[in-house]
């Protein structure tokens, strides 16, 4: 289901042929959003039209996020997925040798767009610099939700079994040895 609210009042979005979506990001020009969806699906919405791309996968698409210049997305999904999107064509990333069967659960660029963080199942973490994907040493088996970056350029990970990474000058550190928490944690927010 797609829902638009136009500052007054909400409204379902016809959408026809309809998947659960599970990620979105807004171009950095505030033109269209594009979807990640299950069962491969990508889609984007203008504000009046949805349109779809052929994704060449059939695995759900879990996080999807803009580089700030708008020159494309990065999409991750189930079985270590990574698509490359730049408003009209999906490019699949070789992910050989890297990702395995692990899931990318999130994805952040850093301020200048740079860099992106990956991360997912088992404590993965990749960079991806525009053109090389990489995987970077294990840190933790926990499984990592959600990456964010400060403004500072240092990027903040953190997972399951109250796991907390940090991403700053080309290292990944554990945060604390000790975990503030066994919980998972699922989301990043920054205060302005």
């Amino acid at each position: 289901m797609l829902l638009k609210y136009d500052g007054i009042s909400v409204k379902q979005i016809s959408n026809a042929g309809g998947t659960t979506i599970l990620s979105m990001s807004w171009h950095p020009s505030g033109s269209y959003v594009v979807m990640a969806c299950k069962s491969g699906v990508l889609r984007t919405y203008d504000g009046t039209i949805i349109s779809s791309f052929s994704t060449g996968t059939t695995n759900d698409l879990n996080t999807v996020a803009w580089n700030p210049n708008g020159q494309y997305a990065l999409i991750g999904g189930l079985n270590g997925v990574v698509l490359t999107f730049n408003g009209t064509l999906v490019a699949p990333l070789n992910t050989n040798g890297l990702t395995g069967t692990n899931a990318i659960k999130s994805i952040a660029f850093n301020p200048t767009g740079s860099l992106a963080l990956l991360v997912g199942d088992n404590g993965m973490v990749l960079t991806y610099n525009g053109s090389t994907l990489t995987l970077l040493p294990n840190m933790t088996g926990s499984w990592l939700y959600a990456v964010s970056w400060s403004s500072s350029g240092t990027a903040y990970i953190l997972g399951g079994s109250g796991t907390m990474l940090t991403y700053s000058s080309g290292t990944l550190s554990k945060l604390s040895s000790t975990p503030l928490t066994t919980s998972q944690f699922r989301g990043i927010a920054w205060k302005p």
